[in-house]
């Protein structure tokens, strides 16, 4: 595997981000639902790289200059917003609340009827 540190900040926000065959079969695992240990925790590490959303990789939204500018730093914000939102999920302020049985089957439907995946409920 290559060194994480090889992932670099892009000057601009809209620049292909670094990535390796590894970073490429971590995210196709993880989107399959094949993933291993190993593989999840890559392919949300280059998520986080990715949209500057991390401690480690934090990237400043804000971008210097005019118009041209102001497009650069709404794409960095956007990037991150994202990035934040996958980081919000692991807060523990964000963890479901237990639900009756009859809750749980409103929401299956809910859920079926939207035509949404069915989610087990993790202990």
């Amino acid at each position: 595997m290559t060194a994480p540190t090889a992932w670099r900040a892009k000057a601009q926000p809209w620049l292909p981000p670094d990535y390796d065959d590894d970073v490429v079969y971590a995210v196709r695992a993880l989107t399959t639902g094949t993933a291993n240990d190993g593989q999840q925790k890559l392919a949300v590490r280059w998520l986080m790289y990715v949209t500057g959303a991390s401690e480690e990789f934090a990237d400043l939204s804000f971008r210097v200059g005019g118009a041209e500018a102001q497009r650069a730093t709404d794409f960095a914000e956007g990037k991150r917003f994202v990035g934040l939102q996958w980081r919000k999920m692991l807060h523990p302020l964000v963890t479901p609340k237990a639900v009756s049985g009859e809750q749980k089957a409103v929401t299956r439907r809910r859920r079926r009827a939207a035509g949404q995946p069915q989610i087990t409920e993790q202990t």
